[in-house]
């Protein structure tokens, strides 16, 4: 089995990934100390329509020992759960399930990097100490409109609690996307200033060919170290207060708001369901219970529900009893993701999956993929998407003003 070998390099995130571009690469952002950066991948699985997982575990476990980073996009629910389709437009063409195996692996553990991978620690330095070419950074030249009118929001929001009131659902997460063109745009550089403006725990640029995804995330789906799962829900959003005191009163009413505290009740509720499937007996706790995290641009509501793994869970076991997330479906899970195909008029298809990695030693990491950008270099074209949780006690008008918050830190990097 390979090993970690110290670089004894003292380089940005930023700085390694502008020298290993125009590479293909992936690379996980905790912060500026710790992260992972993959390239050169050599064992690829790429799977669109009906997943097949034990496709899925024996290519993690013709692997083993290896990092292998994977993409799960949102219609993977079909393959789980057979009564649902999707007949959405795709504008993004990610497969249902990637997993790639990097052969060079790059990974800060604070501020301290080293090596996993191979190529010969000689080459790898060669490659990050070469002279850079130095980037003017251009203002980025972006028109961006969503695809339905506030009017059209606001109807379906009204439907989609009507059919909570008859009592179909009681929570769903429902999406609405905007698209845009550019005639400029740096991708990395825009990544940066993105981070910078939100510091998300969970975010990750990936570059595949000419499409790549600037994923800012706040939320993680699931982590596994050794035998224990978490996940840590996000539900409840409060912009961010421009002064301390300011933003300590918006946390309170934040930790107090009833339509909130209920979301965020229901998919922990949802999500301990989820975890029992796989859990040993008596094992799932909800560990912390509306914990606000306040991000540099917006304060959320996270709750962390843990539980030890039974016996010989593989990786497919674990995504068949969770995915997708309950904080991007609502409750009950099924009907909710039946009610917000029938509403909603994309596909979300990588947005509101995951992103993340299988460690060598089998732990696990995977984000929410929201707060995202996707861009396509050769139709010069970005997709963002945004949700938020509908209950009897959403107000529409308010609900539009959540997702436009949402989107605020996108929209002041690309426009």
């Amino acid at each position: 089995m390979k090993s970690f070998v110290p670089l004894l390099l003292n380089m940005s995130w930023f700085d390694i990934t502008t020298r290993i571009e125009p590479n293909d690469l992936t690379l996980f952002l905790r912060d500026a100390k710790n992260f992972i950066i993959g390239w050169d991948f050599d064992e690829n699985l790429a799977i669109d329509g009906n997943v097949d997982f034990e496709l899925v575990d024996s290519f993690i476990d013709s692997n083993k020992g290896k990092f292998i980073f994977t993409n799960l996009g949102y219609d993977l629910k079909n393959s789980i759960e057979l009564k649902l389709n999707s007949k959405n437009h795709d504008f993004l063409g990610f497969p249902n399930v990637s997993l790639k195996c990097p052969k060079n692996v790059i990974q800060a553990i604070q501020g301290e990097l080293y090596f996993f991978g191979d190529s010969s620690i000689e080459d790898v330095k060669s490659l990050l100490l070469k002279e850079k070419k130095s980037d003017l950074k251009q203002r980025n030249s972006v028109h961006i409109e969503q695809i339905e009118s506030k009017e059209e929001y606001i109807s379906k929001i009204d439907k989609i609690k009507t059919k909570i009131q008859r009592g179909d659902i009681y929570e769903m997460n429902y999406c609405t996307a905007f698209l845009g063109s550019f005639k400029n745009l740096n991708p990395l550089n825009t990544f940066e200033e993105l981070f910078n403006k939100t510091e998300s725990p969970f975010s990750v640029y990936e570059r595949i060919s000419n499409k790549i995804i600037l994923n800012t995330s706040p939320e993680r789906f699931i982590s596994k170290e050794q035998n224990e799962i978490i996940s840590q829900p996000i539900k409840g959003t409060a912009p961010k207060g421009s002064s301390v005191s300011e933003n300590d009163r918006i946390i309170s009413n934040l930790k107090s708001d009833l339509k909130e505290i209920t979301e965020n009740v229901m998919i922990v509720d949802l999500v301990r369901n989820d975890l029992s499937k796989i859990a040993s007996k008596n094992s799932v706790e909800t560990k912390k219970l509306f914990e606000v995290h306040s991000f540099k641009n917006i304060n959320q509501l996270i709750s962390t529900i843990s539980c030890n793994l039974k016996s010989d869970i593989k990786f497919a076991d674990i995504i068949k009893s969770t995915f997708p997330m309950g904080s991007m479906t609502g409750a009950p899970k099924i009907s909710a993701m039946s009610i917000s195909e029938e509403n909603e008029i994309f596909s979300r298809n990588l947005y509101s999956g995951a992103q993340g990695y299988i460690a060598p030693n089998f732990n696990i990491d995977l984000n929410v993929v929201i707060r995202t950008i996707f861009v396509n270099e050769i139709a010069k074209s970005i997709f963002v998407a945004v949700g938020g949780a509908i209950t009897t006690s959403s107000v529409p008008e308010k609900e539009y003003e959540e997702c436009l918050e949402k989107i605020k830190a996108i929209k002041s990097v690309i426009c």
